[in-house]
Protein backbone atom coordinates (compact mmCIF):
# COMPACT_ATOMS: atom_id res chain seq x y z
CA UNK A 1 0.00 0.00 0.00
CA UNK A 2 1.45 3.38 -1.02
CA UNK A 3 1.72 6.37 1.28
CA UNK A 4 0.57 9.86 0.34
CA UNK A 5 1.22 12.57 2.91
CA UNK A 6 1.23 16.33 3.24
CA UNK A 7 2.96 18.55 5.76
CA UNK A 8 1.86 22.15 6.12
CA UNK A 9 4.73 23.10 8.44
CA UNK A 10 8.29 21.89 9.08
CA UNK A 11 8.23 19.00 6.57
CA UNK A 12 8.68 15.42 7.72
CA UNK A 13 11.14 13.91 10.18
CA UNK A 14 13.93 11.65 9.01
CA UNK A 15 12.23 8.73 10.76
CA UNK A 16 8.95 9.38 8.95
CA UNK A 17 10.69 9.61 5.58
CA UNK A 18 12.63 6.38 6.16
CA UNK A 19 9.46 4.57 7.23
CA UNK A 20 7.55 5.86 4.19
CA UNK A 21 10.21 4.51 1.84
CA UNK A 22 10.96 1.21 3.61
CA UNK A 23 7.27 0.30 3.48
CA UNK A 24 6.91 1.47 -0.17
CA UNK A 25 10.10 0.87 -2.16
CA UNK A 26 9.01 1.43 -5.77
CA UNK A 27 9.96 5.10 -5.91
CA UNK A 28 9.36 8.25 -3.91
CA UNK A 29 8.54 11.79 -4.90
CA UNK A 30 7.76 15.30 -3.70
CA UNK A 31 5.64 18.31 -4.69
CA UNK A 32 6.14 21.83 -3.34
CA UNK A 33 6.03 25.53 -4.15
CA UNK A 34 9.50 27.04 -4.49
CA UNK A 35 9.69 29.78 -1.81
CA UNK A 36 11.78 32.07 -4.04
CA UNK A 37 10.23 31.66 -7.50
CA UNK A 38 6.73 30.80 -6.20
CA UNK A 39 6.57 28.09 -8.89
CA UNK A 40 5.17 24.60 -8.49
CA UNK A 41 7.98 22.04 -8.33
CA UNK A 42 8.21 18.26 -8.40
CA UNK A 43 10.82 15.58 -7.98
CA UNK A 44 9.61 12.18 -9.16
CA UNK A 45 10.78 8.59 -9.03
CA UNK A 46 13.54 8.81 -6.45
CA UNK A 47 14.72 5.19 -6.34
CA UNK A 48 17.13 5.22 -3.39
CA UNK A 49 16.10 5.63 0.25
CA UNK A 50 19.05 7.86 1.11
CA UNK A 51 18.36 10.19 -1.84
CA UNK A 52 14.66 10.29 -0.91
CA UNK A 53 15.38 11.13 2.74
CA UNK A 54 18.04 13.71 1.82
CA UNK A 55 15.67 15.51 -0.56
CA UNK A 56 12.84 15.46 1.99
CA UNK A 57 15.05 16.98 4.68
CA UNK A 58 16.28 19.64 2.22
CA UNK A 59 12.63 20.60 1.61
CA UNK A 60 11.54 20.81 5.26
CA UNK A 61 11.35 24.63 5.19
CA UNK A 62 9.37 25.10 1.95
CA UNK A 63 6.03 25.36 3.72
CA UNK A 64 3.58 22.88 2.24
CA UNK A 65 5.30 19.65 1.21
CA UNK A 66 3.52 16.71 -0.42
CA UNK A 67 5.20 13.32 -0.64
CA UNK A 68 4.40 9.89 -2.01
CA UNK A 69 6.12 6.51 -1.92
CA UNK A 70 4.83 3.84 -4.28
CA UNK A 71 4.11 0.16 -4.09
CA UNK A 72 3.62 -0.84 -7.71
CA UNK A 73 0.39 -2.76 -8.19
CA UNK A 74 -0.04 -1.86 -11.86
CA UNK A 75 2.34 -0.51 -14.48
CA UNK A 76 6.09 -0.57 -14.81
CA UNK A 77 8.40 0.66 -12.08
CA UNK A 78 9.75 3.57 -14.09
CA UNK A 79 9.54 7.36 -14.00
CA UNK A 80 6.42 7.36 -16.19
CA UNK A 81 4.46 6.05 -13.18
CA UNK A 82 6.28 8.05 -10.50
CA UNK A 83 4.34 10.41 -8.27
CA UNK A 84 3.54 13.27 -8.20
CA UNK A 85 1.71 13.53 -11.52
CA UNK A 86 1.42 16.86 -13.28
CA UNK A 87 -2.11 18.08 -13.89
CA UNK A 88 -1.15 20.17 -16.89
CA UNK A 89 0.91 23.00 -15.34
CA UNK A 90 -1.77 23.85 -12.79
CA UNK A 91 -1.28 21.26 -10.06
CA UNK A 92 0.46 18.11 -8.90
CA UNK A 93 -1.39 15.00 -7.72
CA UNK A 94 -0.46 11.99 -5.60
CA UNK A 95 -2.70 8.96 -5.03
CA UNK A 96 -2.95 6.17 -2.49
CA UNK A 97 -5.20 3.25 -3.42
CA UNK A 98 -6.12 1.36 -6.58
CA UNK A 99 -8.51 2.57 -9.25
CA UNK A 100 -10.52 -0.31 -10.66
CA UNK A 101 -11.29 -0.14 -14.35
CA UNK A 102 -7.93 1.37 -15.28
CA UNK A 103 -5.92 -1.45 -16.86
CA UNK A 104 -3.28 -0.75 -19.49
CA UNK A 105 -3.40 -3.63 -21.98
CA UNK A 106 0.34 -3.14 -22.53
CA UNK A 107 0.91 -3.24 -18.73
CA UNK A 108 3.08 -0.13 -18.96
CA UNK A 109 0.94 2.60 -17.35
CA UNK A 110 -0.29 2.59 -13.77
CA UNK A 111 -3.92 3.10 -12.84
CA UNK A 112 -3.01 6.49 -11.34
CA UNK A 113 -1.29 7.59 -14.53
CA UNK A 114 -4.39 6.73 -16.60
CA UNK A 115 -6.82 8.20 -14.01
CA UNK A 116 -4.90 11.50 -13.84
CA UNK A 117 -5.03 11.86 -17.63
CA UNK A 118 -8.78 11.28 -17.63
CA UNK A 119 -9.64 13.48 -14.64
CA UNK A 120 -7.37 16.44 -15.55
CA UNK A 121 -10.18 18.59 -17.01
CA UNK A 122 -12.05 18.37 -13.69
CA UNK A 123 -9.20 18.81 -11.23
CA UNK A 124 -6.90 21.27 -13.01
CA UNK A 125 -9.12 24.11 -11.81
CA UNK A 126 -9.66 24.10 -8.03
CA UNK A 127 -13.01 25.90 -8.27
CA UNK A 128 -14.30 23.20 -10.62
CA UNK A 129 -13.00 20.45 -8.33
CA UNK A 130 -14.70 21.98 -5.31
CA UNK A 131 -18.06 21.84 -7.11
CA UNK A 132 -17.73 18.08 -7.67
CA UNK A 133 -15.50 17.01 -4.78
CA UNK A 134 -18.14 15.01 -2.92
CA UNK A 135 -19.25 13.24 -6.11
CA UNK A 136 -15.61 12.45 -6.93
CA UNK A 137 -15.08 11.01 -3.44
CA UNK A 138 -18.17 8.84 -3.81
CA UNK A 139 -17.14 7.72 -7.31
CA UNK A 140 -13.59 6.65 -6.44
CA UNK A 141 -14.49 5.10 -3.08
CA UNK A 142 -13.18 5.65 0.43
CA UNK A 143 -10.17 3.43 -0.23
CA UNK A 144 -8.67 5.91 -2.73
CA UNK A 145 -7.10 9.09 -1.40
CA UNK A 146 -5.69 12.00 -3.42
CA UNK A 147 -3.64 15.05 -2.48
CA UNK A 148 -3.63 17.85 -5.04
CA UNK A 149 -1.24 20.78 -4.67
CA UNK A 150 -2.19 23.74 -6.85
CA UNK A 151 0.26 26.32 -8.16
CA UNK A 152 -1.54 28.84 -5.93
CA UNK A 153 -0.38 26.86 -2.89
CA UNK A 154 -3.88 25.57 -2.15
CA UNK A 155 -4.20 21.88 -1.23
CA UNK A 156 -7.19 19.63 -1.69
CA UNK A 157 -7.35 16.22 -0.02
CA UNK A 158 -9.85 13.84 -1.57
CA UNK A 159 -11.26 11.38 0.99
CA UNK A 160 -9.53 13.24 3.81
CA UNK A 161 -11.76 11.56 6.39
CA UNK A 162 -11.24 8.01 5.16
CA UNK A 163 -11.11 5.54 8.03
CA UNK A 164 -7.49 4.66 7.16
CA UNK A 165 -6.32 8.30 6.99
CA UNK A 166 -5.04 10.30 9.95
CA UNK A 167 -3.99 13.81 10.95
CA UNK A 168 -1.13 14.18 13.43
CA UNK A 169 -1.89 15.63 16.88
CA UNK A 170 -1.49 19.31 15.89
CA UNK A 171 -3.12 19.00 12.44
CA UNK A 172 0.03 20.02 10.56
CA UNK A 173 0.44 16.67 8.76
CA UNK A 174 -2.02 14.34 7.05
CA UNK A 175 -1.26 10.70 6.16
CA UNK A 176 -3.30 8.56 3.77
CA UNK A 177 -2.81 5.49 5.97
CA UNK A 178 -0.80 4.09 8.87
CA UNK A 179 0.72 1.14 7.00
CA UNK A 180 4.11 2.88 6.87
CA UNK A 181 4.14 3.36 10.66
CA UNK A 182 4.88 -0.35 11.12
CA UNK A 183 8.13 -0.14 9.14
CA UNK A 184 11.25 -1.26 11.04
CA UNK A 185 9.18 -3.66 13.13
CA UNK A 186 7.42 -0.98 15.21
CA UNK A 187 3.75 -1.53 16.03
CA UNK A 188 1.51 -0.39 13.23
CA UNK A 189 -0.54 2.67 13.98
CA UNK A 190 -0.17 6.18 15.29
CA UNK A 191 0.05 5.77 19.06
CA UNK A 192 3.78 6.43 19.10
CA UNK A 193 3.26 9.66 17.11
CA UNK A 194 0.64 11.16 19.35
CA UNK A 195 2.73 11.31 22.50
Amino acid sequence: MCIAAVSFKDGFTEEELRRFFVANKDGGGYAWIDPETKELQAERFIKNINDYVKKGLELKDVGTLVTHCRVATQGVIEEINGHPFWVEKEALLVHNGTFSGYWDTNRRLSDTNMFTTEITPIIKDRATLLKVKKRLEDAIGNYNKLIILYKTGDVEIINENSTSAKWNHDKTKWYSNSWWAGAYGHPQGFGWMDE
